[in-house]
């Protein structure tokens, strides 16, 4: 009789273990080491769903949208009834301004969860990015009605309110936001923008110091927002000294020399507040300027202060005009 030897199959358990310590490695913050592991997983097994999401997680990290989707594209087809890689390719897509992509995303997860928290909020981005305000508002109140503990959210629906103008409203979801957690920075950031708006500087310059206070590596608009209200006190020396503690950017020139603008005028400082204007005004406009009022600085160059009074009270309207649109822009490409 023959001897019968049966073979057992040995489960190949190395995917699994370089999974888990790609996935350790980018705890670690060593991602292209963790991506490396996650990319010998696939070579040897291109199913692997873990592995092809980690990888697209670390491109995505490093804003490599195009490579995240990728993986995020092979881990769909893997199971396309799952909804978090198709979240994830949402909100790569999302990063890539292809707004229809990402609501159609979105809108997929939702599909297969209701419940899916991160795709309403997605999908609030999207319309409010679009400028549909309304729509992303009812997006994002979904999104708290499931959890309204989320402050992120929050947030965003008060950036909805601000950006339609619905001041009272914002304010409330700030305050809201400030309840649930005292130490968020942000939220009294976003407070201060409101307050500012409402011509409330008091009021602004407290919640803007205490979220300078909170994280003193906020924004540098953060501060020039504090800088403002400082200056609206008719506090100069210390809206100044803050105002030259804040780096100089191209993004942010522009409105840093309208508050120096604003500084000098209330100074009496009329030469030089039409000069910081004038910087400003070219600056916001990208060198577009108005000639005439070109004319008009080099005639008066050698003229008593009266003059450069009237000019400066010209150019700060138009520095605040443009300055403002400016910063609207930006926000709207955020």
């Amino acid at each position: 009789m023959t001897n019968f030897t049966p073979k057992v199959k040995r489960l190949n358990t190395g995917g699994q273990d370089q999974v888990k310590l790609g996935v350790a490695l980018q705890k670690q913050g060593r991602m292209d080491e963790a991506l490396a592991q996650f990319k010998s997983v696939l070579q040897d097994n291109p199913t692997s769903m873990r592995a092809n999401l980690g990888a697209g997680n670390i491109e995505f990290k490093q804003k490599h949208y195009d490579e995240a989707l990728v993986y995020y594209q092979a881990a769909i087809r893997l199971d396309p009834l799952k909804p978090m890689p198709i979240l994830k390719a949402g909100k790569a897509y999302l990063k890539q301004r292809n707004w229809d992509k990402a609501l159609e995303q979105f809108k997929t997860v939702v599909s297969l969860d209701p419940k899916a928290i991160q795709a309403y909020t997605g999908l609030g981005q999207v319309l409010a990015r679009q400028g549909k305000y309304e729509q992303a508002i009812q997006e994002f109140r979904k999104a708290l009605s499931l959890d309204p503990q989320m402050l992120m959210i929050r947030i965003r629906l008060a950036q909805a309110y601000i950006d339609q103008e619905k001041l009272a409203e914002a304010a409330s979801e700030l305050k809201t936001a400030i309840n649930i957690n005292p130490q968020k920075w942000i939220s009294y950031a976003e407070l201060g923008r409101v307050y500012l708006k409402q011509n409330n500087y008091g009021a602004a310059s407290e919640v803007l110091r205490q979220a300078v206070e909170l994280n003193p590596d906020v924004p540098s608009g953060v501060r020039l927002s504090l800088v403002e209200a400082l200056i609206q006190e008719n506090k100069l020396e210390e809206a100044a000294t803050l105002l030259r503690e804040v780096p100089q950017t191209k993004q942010l020139a522009p409105r840093q020399h309208k508050l120096w603008g604003d500084i000098y005028h209330r100074q009496g400082l009329h030469r030089e507040a039409t000069e910081a204007y004038r910087a400003a005004t070219l600056l916001a406009a990208e060198g577009d300027a108005d000639s005439d009022i070109m004319d008009n600085l080099e005639a008066l160059e050698d003229q008593d202060d009266d003059g450069w009074e009237e000019l400066a009270e010209s150019y700060k309207s138009s520095a605040d005009s443009l300055v403002s649109e400016n910063r609207k822009g930006r926000r709207r490409m955020r």
